[in-house]
Protein backbone atom coordinates (compact mmCIF):
# COMPACT_ATOMS: atom_id res chain seq x y z
CA UNK A 1 0.00 0.00 0.00
CA UNK A 2 1.59 3.78 -1.04
CA UNK A 3 1.51 5.86 1.69
CA UNK A 4 2.29 9.65 2.38
CA UNK A 5 2.87 11.07 6.16
CA UNK A 6 2.47 14.45 6.84
CA UNK A 7 3.12 15.94 10.45
CA UNK A 8 4.14 19.19 11.78
CA UNK A 9 6.88 17.22 14.32
CA UNK A 10 10.05 15.65 12.98
CA UNK A 11 10.21 13.13 15.43
CA UNK A 12 6.53 12.40 14.84
CA UNK A 13 7.47 11.69 11.59
CA UNK A 14 10.67 9.24 12.75
CA UNK A 15 8.05 7.18 14.85
CA UNK A 16 5.42 7.10 11.70
CA UNK A 17 8.13 6.27 9.29
CA UNK A 18 9.71 3.44 11.38
CA UNK A 19 6.67 1.97 12.45
CA UNK A 20 5.79 1.72 8.42
CA UNK A 21 9.03 0.50 7.28
CA UNK A 22 9.75 -2.24 9.98
CA UNK A 23 6.39 -3.93 8.38
CA UNK A 24 8.11 -4.17 4.84
CA UNK A 25 4.76 -4.02 2.77
CA UNK A 26 4.27 -0.39 2.49
CA UNK A 27 5.77 1.95 0.67
CA UNK A 28 6.15 5.30 1.88
CA UNK A 29 5.90 7.57 -1.24
CA UNK A 30 7.20 11.14 0.68
CA UNK A 31 6.20 12.80 4.10
CA UNK A 32 5.31 16.72 4.48
CA UNK A 33 5.56 19.19 7.26
CA UNK A 34 2.47 21.68 6.76
CA UNK A 35 -0.43 21.70 4.82
CA UNK A 36 0.16 23.44 2.01
CA UNK A 37 3.01 21.09 0.95
CA UNK A 38 0.50 18.05 1.51
CA UNK A 39 -1.95 19.35 -0.76
CA UNK A 40 0.66 19.92 -3.34
CA UNK A 41 2.30 16.74 -2.79
CA UNK A 42 -0.37 15.05 -3.02
CA UNK A 43 -1.17 16.16 -6.67
CA UNK A 44 1.65 15.46 -7.69
CA UNK A 45 2.73 11.71 -6.30
CA UNK A 46 -0.64 10.48 -4.94
CA UNK A 47 -0.42 8.00 -2.49
CA UNK A 48 -3.28 5.47 -2.03
CA UNK A 49 -3.71 6.20 2.12
CA UNK A 50 -2.58 10.04 3.79
CA UNK A 51 -1.46 9.66 7.46
CA UNK A 52 -2.39 13.53 8.34
CA UNK A 53 -1.24 15.60 11.71
CA UNK A 54 -4.76 16.23 13.11
CA UNK A 55 -2.99 19.44 14.53
CA UNK A 56 -0.96 20.41 11.14
CA UNK A 57 -1.31 24.48 10.11
CA UNK A 58 -1.19 26.32 7.07
CA UNK A 59 -3.91 25.33 6.37
CA UNK A 60 -5.65 23.14 8.99
CA UNK A 61 -6.55 19.36 8.61
CA UNK A 62 -9.99 19.97 7.90
CA UNK A 63 -8.93 22.27 5.01
CA UNK A 64 -6.28 19.96 4.01
CA UNK A 65 -8.53 17.07 3.92
CA UNK A 66 -11.31 18.95 2.14
CA UNK A 67 -8.95 20.25 -0.70
CA UNK A 68 -7.20 16.86 -1.24
CA UNK A 69 -10.78 15.06 -1.46
CA UNK A 70 -11.57 17.77 -4.17
CA UNK A 71 -8.82 17.61 -6.15
CA UNK A 72 -6.88 14.72 -5.33
CA UNK A 73 -8.97 11.95 -3.45
CA UNK A 74 -7.04 9.61 -1.27
CA UNK A 75 -7.71 7.74 1.64
CA UNK A 76 -6.89 10.39 4.82
CA UNK A 77 -6.57 8.57 8.22
CA UNK A 78 -6.03 11.20 10.87
CA UNK A 79 -2.36 10.81 13.80
CA UNK A 80 -3.88 12.14 17.37
CA UNK A 81 -2.01 12.63 19.86
CA UNK A 82 -3.76 14.10 22.76
CA UNK A 83 -7.51 12.78 21.63
CA UNK A 84 -9.66 13.93 24.17
CA UNK A 85 -8.30 17.45 23.92
CA UNK A 86 -8.48 17.86 19.47
CA UNK A 87 -12.02 16.69 19.58
CA UNK A 88 -13.29 19.53 17.80
CA UNK A 89 -10.53 19.12 15.07
CA UNK A 90 -10.46 15.45 14.72
CA UNK A 91 -14.68 15.75 14.12
CA UNK A 92 -14.14 18.58 11.13
CA UNK A 93 -11.63 16.84 9.67
CA UNK A 94 -13.96 13.75 9.54
CA UNK A 95 -16.61 15.89 8.42
CA UNK A 96 -14.71 16.86 5.61
CA UNK A 97 -13.54 13.24 4.30
CA UNK A 98 -11.01 11.76 6.66
CA UNK A 99 -12.03 8.09 6.96
CA UNK A 100 -10.65 7.45 10.57
CA UNK A 101 -8.12 8.58 12.95
CA UNK A 102 -6.03 6.60 15.14
CA UNK A 103 -3.28 7.35 18.02
CA UNK A 104 0.07 8.77 16.27
CA UNK A 105 3.20 6.59 17.09
CA UNK A 106 5.88 7.78 19.47
CA UNK A 107 9.61 7.25 20.31
CA UNK A 108 10.94 6.43 24.09
CA UNK A 109 13.90 8.26 25.59
CA UNK A 110 16.05 6.40 23.77
CA UNK A 111 14.72 6.48 20.65
CA UNK A 112 13.04 3.39 20.00
CA UNK A 113 9.60 2.88 18.49
CA UNK A 114 6.60 2.62 21.35
CA UNK A 115 2.97 2.23 20.98
CA UNK A 116 3.06 2.00 17.41
CA UNK A 117 0.76 -0.94 17.15
CA UNK A 118 -2.91 0.99 17.01
CA UNK A 119 -1.50 2.36 14.12
CA UNK A 120 -0.30 -0.48 12.35
CA UNK A 121 -3.86 -2.32 13.38
CA UNK A 122 -5.53 0.61 11.36
CA UNK A 123 -3.47 0.19 8.77
CA UNK A 124 -4.47 -3.32 8.22
CA UNK A 125 -7.98 -2.53 8.43
CA UNK A 126 -7.79 0.39 5.93
CA UNK A 127 -5.92 -2.55 3.40
CA UNK A 128 -8.97 -4.22 3.76
CA UNK A 129 -11.03 -1.85 2.40
CA UNK A 130 -9.35 0.24 -0.10
CA UNK A 131 -10.22 -2.43 -2.50
CA UNK A 132 -13.73 -1.51 -2.82
CA UNK A 133 -14.38 0.61 -6.01
CA UNK A 134 -17.09 3.85 -6.43
CA UNK A 135 -19.57 4.34 -9.55
CA UNK A 136 -22.74 5.86 -11.09
CA UNK A 137 -26.05 4.32 -8.95
CA UNK A 138 -29.61 3.75 -9.84
CA UNK A 139 -32.44 3.60 -7.62
CA UNK A 140 -35.97 3.56 -6.72
CA UNK A 141 -37.83 6.28 -6.56
CA UNK A 142 -38.85 7.04 -3.00
CA UNK A 143 -41.89 5.96 -1.15
CA UNK A 144 -44.52 7.63 1.06
CA UNK A 145 -45.15 4.78 3.34
CA UNK A 146 -44.94 5.70 7.44
CA UNK A 147 -43.33 2.86 9.82
CA UNK A 148 -44.27 1.42 13.11
CA UNK A 149 -46.65 2.45 15.76
CA UNK A 150 -45.84 5.11 18.33
CA UNK A 151 -43.66 2.52 21.24
CA UNK A 152 -42.00 0.58 17.93
CA UNK A 153 -40.43 3.42 16.15
CA UNK A 154 -36.56 3.52 15.82
CA UNK A 155 -34.40 5.39 13.43
CA UNK A 156 -31.08 3.40 12.56
CA UNK A 157 -27.66 5.07 11.30
CA UNK A 158 -24.75 3.64 10.01
CA UNK A 159 -21.73 5.71 8.53
CA UNK A 160 -18.23 5.56 8.08
CA UNK A 161 -15.98 8.19 5.94
CA UNK A 162 -17.33 11.55 6.30
CA UNK A 163 -20.00 10.58 8.43
CA UNK A 164 -19.71 12.69 12.01
CA UNK A 165 -20.54 15.73 9.75
CA UNK A 166 -23.68 14.11 8.11
CA UNK A 167 -24.81 12.53 11.57
CA UNK A 168 -24.62 16.44 13.16
CA UNK A 169 -26.27 17.71 9.74
CA UNK A 170 -29.54 14.57 10.51
CA UNK A 171 -29.60 15.21 14.09
CA UNK A 172 -29.56 18.90 14.06
CA UNK A 173 -32.36 18.99 11.51
CA UNK A 174 -34.71 16.75 13.64
CA UNK A 175 -37.35 18.29 14.85
CA UNK A 176 -37.51 18.34 18.86
CA UNK A 177 -40.65 17.29 18.91
CA UNK A 178 -39.73 14.32 17.10
CA UNK A 179 -38.73 11.96 20.27
CA UNK A 180 -37.77 8.61 18.16
CA UNK A 181 -34.89 6.58 19.49
CA UNK A 182 -31.97 6.58 17.43
CA UNK A 183 -29.15 4.11 17.07
CA UNK A 184 -26.28 4.79 15.42
CA UNK A 185 -23.04 3.25 14.14
CA UNK A 186 -20.36 4.93 13.09
CA UNK A 187 -16.79 3.54 11.88
CA UNK A 188 -14.60 4.92 14.32
CA UNK A 189 -12.10 3.70 17.02
CA UNK A 190 -13.41 3.56 20.98
CA UNK A 191 -11.24 5.68 22.54
CA UNK A 192 -12.21 8.22 20.32
CA UNK A 193 -16.31 6.99 20.65
CA UNK A 194 -16.91 9.29 23.76
CA UNK A 195 -15.57 12.46 22.24
CA UNK A 196 -17.94 11.89 18.81
CA UNK A 197 -20.85 11.79 21.36
CA UNK A 198 -20.23 14.64 23.00
CA UNK A 199 -18.81 16.54 20.01
CA UNK A 200 -22.93 15.39 18.35
CA UNK A 201 -24.69 16.64 21.44
CA UNK A 202 -23.26 20.10 21.85
CA UNK A 203 -23.50 20.18 18.02
CA UNK A 204 -26.82 18.94 17.54
CA UNK A 205 -28.57 20.11 20.62
CA UNK A 206 -29.67 16.08 21.32
CA UNK A 207 -29.06 13.91 24.10
CA UNK A 208 -26.47 11.72 22.84
CA UNK A 209 -25.04 8.87 24.85
CA UNK A 210 -22.71 5.55 24.37
CA UNK A 211 -24.70 2.78 24.27
CA UNK A 212 -23.63 0.20 26.91
CA UNK A 213 -24.60 -3.24 27.55
CA UNK A 214 -27.98 -3.60 28.51
CA UNK A 215 -28.98 -0.06 27.08
CA UNK A 216 -32.48 0.19 25.80
CA UNK A 217 -33.77 2.77 22.85
CA UNK A 218 -35.46 5.37 24.78
CA UNK A 219 -37.72 7.92 23.07
CA UNK A 220 -35.33 11.14 21.98
CA UNK A 221 -32.51 9.49 23.33
CA UNK A 222 -29.29 9.08 20.77
CA UNK A 223 -26.83 5.84 21.28
CA UNK A 224 -24.02 5.44 19.47
CA UNK A 225 -22.01 2.57 19.48
CA UNK A 226 -18.53 3.08 21.46
CA UNK A 227 -16.61 -0.15 20.76
CA UNK A 228 -14.33 -1.84 18.49
CA UNK A 229 -16.26 -5.00 18.72
CA UNK A 230 -20.03 -4.99 17.32
CA UNK A 231 -23.25 -3.54 18.28
CA UNK A 232 -26.33 -5.67 18.51
CA UNK A 233 -29.73 -5.87 19.65
CA UNK A 234 -30.59 -9.11 21.86
CA UNK A 235 -33.96 -10.65 21.78
CA UNK A 236 -34.39 -9.25 25.34
CA UNK A 237 -35.03 -5.60 23.81
CA UNK A 238 -31.11 -4.41 25.11
CA UNK A 239 -28.38 -3.91 23.39
CA UNK A 240 -25.10 -5.00 23.96
CA UNK A 241 -21.55 -5.85 22.43
CA UNK A 242 -20.33 -9.32 20.40
CA UNK A 243 -16.90 -9.40 18.68
CA UNK A 244 -18.33 -12.23 16.10
CA UNK A 245 -18.02 -11.97 13.52
CA UNK A 246 -14.13 -11.43 14.07
CA UNK A 247 -13.33 -11.24 10.28
CA UNK A 248 -14.87 -8.44 9.46
CA UNK A 249 -12.33 -4.83 9.13
CA UNK A 250 -15.18 -2.58 10.18
CA UNK A 251 -15.60 -2.81 13.76
CA UNK A 252 -18.29 -2.10 14.84
CA UNK A 253 -20.42 -3.33 11.99
CA UNK A 254 -23.32 -1.56 10.15
CA UNK A 255 -24.53 -4.73 8.88
CA UNK A 256 -24.64 -6.34 12.40
CA UNK A 257 -26.29 -4.11 13.75
CA UNK A 258 -28.75 -3.75 11.17
CA UNK A 259 -29.30 -7.68 11.08
CA UNK A 260 -29.93 -7.57 14.71
CA UNK A 261 -32.55 -4.99 14.32
CA UNK A 262 -34.51 -6.96 11.34
CA UNK A 263 -33.90 -9.97 13.88
CA UNK A 264 -35.48 -8.92 16.88
CA UNK A 265 -37.18 -4.83 16.29
CA UNK A 266 -40.81 -5.39 16.94
CA UNK A 267 -42.10 -3.76 14.25
CA UNK A 268 -40.47 -2.48 11.15
CA UNK A 269 -38.69 1.31 11.37
CA UNK A 270 -36.81 3.44 9.07
CA UNK A 271 -32.44 2.57 8.54
CA UNK A 272 -30.49 5.17 7.01
CA UNK A 273 -26.90 4.46 5.12
CA UNK A 274 -24.81 7.44 5.04
CA UNK A 275 -21.78 8.36 3.28
CA UNK A 276 -18.25 5.93 3.62
CA UNK A 277 -15.80 3.41 2.47
CA UNK A 278 -16.44 0.11 1.55
CA UNK A 279 -19.73 -2.14 1.59
CA UNK A 280 -20.56 -2.29 5.24
CA UNK A 281 -24.59 -1.94 5.64
CA UNK A 282 -25.69 -3.16 2.60
CA UNK A 283 -26.49 -6.49 3.46
CA UNK A 284 -27.89 -5.55 6.41
CA UNK A 285 -30.02 -3.07 5.11
CA UNK A 286 -31.49 -5.65 2.67
CA UNK A 287 -32.55 -7.72 5.47
CA UNK A 288 -34.08 -4.58 6.98
CA UNK A 289 -35.95 -3.72 3.97
CA UNK A 290 -37.44 -7.29 3.34
CA UNK A 291 -38.56 -7.11 7.10
CA UNK A 292 -40.50 -4.34 5.91
CA UNK A 293 -38.22 -1.27 6.98
CA UNK A 294 -37.93 1.83 5.47
CA UNK A 295 -35.02 2.33 3.82
CA UNK A 296 -32.99 5.32 3.15
CA UNK A 297 -29.26 5.94 1.28
CA UNK A 298 -27.68 9.20 0.90
CA UNK A 299 -27.10 10.24 -2.60
CA UNK A 300 -23.95 10.03 -4.64
CA UNK A 301 -23.80 13.97 -5.11
CA UNK A 302 -23.79 14.62 -0.96
CA UNK A 303 -21.28 12.01 -0.02
CA UNK A 304 -17.83 12.63 0.72
CA UNK A 305 -17.56 8.70 -0.19
CA UNK A 306 -20.13 6.60 -2.32
CA UNK A 307 -19.14 3.31 -1.44
CA UNK A 308 -21.58 2.36 1.44
CA UNK A 309 -24.50 3.80 -0.14
CA UNK A 310 -24.04 2.70 -3.41
CA UNK A 311 -23.54 -0.86 -2.51
CA UNK A 312 -27.06 -0.81 -0.91
CA UNK A 313 -28.36 0.89 -3.82
CA UNK A 314 -27.37 -2.01 -6.56
CA UNK A 315 -28.07 -4.36 -3.91
CA UNK A 316 -31.82 -3.68 -4.18
CA UNK A 317 -31.95 -2.53 -0.38
CA UNK A 318 -33.12 0.98 -0.80
CA UNK A 319 -36.03 2.64 -0.98
CA UNK A 320 -35.18 6.62 -0.89
CA UNK A 321 -32.12 7.95 -2.42
CA UNK A 322 -31.54 11.69 -1.01
CA UNK A 323 -28.98 14.21 -0.51
CA UNK A 324 -28.10 15.06 2.80
CA UNK A 325 -30.15 17.95 3.22
CA UNK A 326 -33.33 16.24 2.50
CA UNK A 327 -32.68 12.93 5.07
CA UNK A 328 -33.73 14.48 7.83
CA UNK A 329 -37.39 15.47 6.54
CA UNK A 330 -37.31 11.85 4.74
CA UNK A 331 -36.97 10.36 8.34
CA UNK A 332 -40.25 12.77 9.79
CA UNK A 333 -42.57 11.70 6.74
CA UNK A 334 -41.44 8.17 7.68
CA UNK A 335 -42.23 8.41 11.46
CA UNK A 336 -44.97 11.01 11.11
Amino acid sequence: MRIAVVHASSTALQAVNAALTQQGEYDVLWSARDGADAIRRVAEIAPELLLLDVSIAHPDSAEVTRRIMARSPCAVVLLAERPQAQTGAIYEAMGAGAVDVTTCPVLDEAGRLATAEPLLAKLRTMAKMLGHAHGPHSARAPGPRRVGSADQKLIAIGASTGGPQALFKILAGLPPALEVPIVIVQHVDSEFSTGLASWLQDASGRRVELARSGSRAEPGGVLLAASNDHLVLTARGTFTYTIEPRELPYRPSVDVLFSSLAEHWPAPAVAVLLTGMGRDGARGMKRLKDAGWYTIAQDEASSVVFGMPKAAIELGAVEHVAALSGIAEAIVRACA
